[in-house]
């Protein structure tokens, strides 16, 4: 009975220090693991985006591309980091990125359009803006956007038919006052 009960103890301890020498792998634990710390890394990241430091943001949201579910949303949140922080040549890299995985979107097609207006390649926002009025007639953004691209090139009578446009198809538009006081400001200096 004595070594019923030795053995029984020897048993329980050799199985007690082995559970302690001994670590129990839980299927996918490193992954769970990994995407937690992206998931860390997205919220101060969003943290940082909410208070405009955007240099900062990009630093957390590239530390959290490692999560695999997350990647295309965090890639397009560090291009619009680059561009809202006027890091146009950054944006332009990773807004073509994008658009080379959905090239129909629109959205995206606008934000190329307008990084190109403001690193004066004018010809190539025009041809975005161009194709975007004809897939989408009506939006008035692209319209109002082409208008000034327009104005900017002083091809001011092409400007003044498309405002013309602008001001019987979207009356409510915004911009038209400062459309017009720009196409009036070209017109003097030319």
């Amino acid at each position: 009975m004595r070594l019923k009960k030795f053995l029984i103890i020897f048993l329980i301890s050799l199985f007690v220090l082995s559970c302690n020498s001994f670590k129990f792998k839980i299927p996918n634990e490193d992954t769970a693991i990994e995407n937690n710390i992206t998931n860390q890394y997205l919220t101060i990241a969003d943290s940082y985006y909410n208070l405009q430091n955007y240099t900062k943001a990009i630093e957390y949201y590239k530390l959290a591309l490692k999560n695999k579910d997350n990647y295309w949303n965090t890639y397009y949140k560090i291009a619009r980091c680059y561009a809202l922080s006027n890091n146009w040549i950054e944006a332009e890299n990773y807004y073509k990125v994008l658009l080379e995985r959905d090239p129909s979107n629109a959205a995206l097609k606008s934000s190329l359009a307008y990084i190109y207006a403001n690193t004066n390649n004018l010809n190539d926002s025009l041809k975005i803006y161009d194709e975007l009025i004809e897939q989408y007639p009506e939006v008035c953004e692209y319209l109002e956007n082409k208008i000034s691209i327009l104005i900017l090139l002083d091809k001011i009578e092409e400007s003044e038919k498309l405002f013309t446009q602008l001001k019987e198809t979207f009356p409510d538009s915004k911009k038209i006052e400062a459309i017009q006081t720009a196409i009036d400001s070209k017109k003097k200096t030319n």
